[in-house]
């Protein structure tokens, strides 16, 4: 996929390319739910965007074939450590 992105209306649009692209994100299935994971950690490292985890969106669209991902409608992806557990030695 490769990406764009509008920092005045904080949103990211990914369009699908050739994995042999430059610069190109892979999407990869997770799980039986159908569900996709676009895997780009070097996309917020190459514009103004910080983030300390990894982020689901919560309003995905498609307009024109690209995959529109507004950066106001997120949520926390990553589960906290457990507390609490000990590994049995």
């Amino acid at each position: 996929m490769r990406s764009f992105y509008d920092e005045d209306r904080l949103t990211i649009g990914l369009r699908p390319v050739s994995a042999i692209m430059p610069n190109a994100f892979p999407l990869v299935k997770r799980g039986a739910s159908g569900n996709r994971v676009v895997r780009a950690l070097a996309f917020p490292k190459a514009y103004p965007i910080t983030l300390g985890y990894t982020i689901r969106f919560l309003n995905a669209e498609i307009e024109d074939s690209v995959l529109i991902l507004d950066l106001n409608l997120t949520a926390c992806a990553t589960q906290s450590p457990r507390t609490g557990w000990l590994k049995e030695r």
